[in-house]
């Protein structure tokens, strides 16, 4: 899959504008006003999923195929590569702020590209997290299972999300 690391560094014009970070800022805080995910929760999670430069900051436009995570300077070139994505069968991939999985998520959205926008991508993770919630009765457990139904998996993304 040599060819998707090319596309993706072709499309990212290899740099990123850190301005564009405060639609994720804006969404996370509006989808907290809004549901009962608690505000600090929803910026860790964002940080941990798509967080950029040294100081995490979530990002809208990363992608993150096959291991690999990809941080597109426009909507436009995230865009254009998850079409490349698709155009090769691949639906195995996570979108945004909160690297939502299109795969798994598909149902709450029409198209991939949706979850481009801060605002689609925030509240399917917030809903996500408030069903988590509610199956497994702690903050803790929902956020392990954001990541992964893997007990061992779950704890370790858990400890990310709630040390930084």
């Amino acid at each position: 899959m040599k060819n998707i690391r090319i596309i993706a560094i072709i499309f990212s014009f290899f740099f990123v504008n850190q301005g564009y970070a405060n639609q994720c800022l804006k969404a996370i805080n509006l989808m907290a006003d809004k549901t009962i995910v608690p505000l600090n929760l929803l910026l860790q999670v964002a940080k941990v999923e798509s967080g950029y430069g040294a100081h995490k900051i979530p990002w809208p436009w990363a992608i993150q195929v096959q291991g690999k995570s990809y941080y597109f300077k426009t909507q436009s070139a995230a865009n254009l590569y998850i079409k490349h994505l698709l155009s090769l069968g691949i639906e195995n991939f996570d979108v945004g702020c909160f690297q939502i999985n299109w795969r798994w998520h598909k149902d709450k959205i029409r198209t991939p590209q949706e979850l481009l926008n801060p605002l689609n991508n925030t509240l399917i993770a917030a809903q996500f997290l408030i069903d988590l919630k509610t199956r497994h009765a702690s903050w803790m457990k929902a956020v392990s299972n954001y990541h992964s139904s893997n007990p061992q998996q779950g704890k370790n993304y858990a400890k990310l999300v709630f040390k930084s």
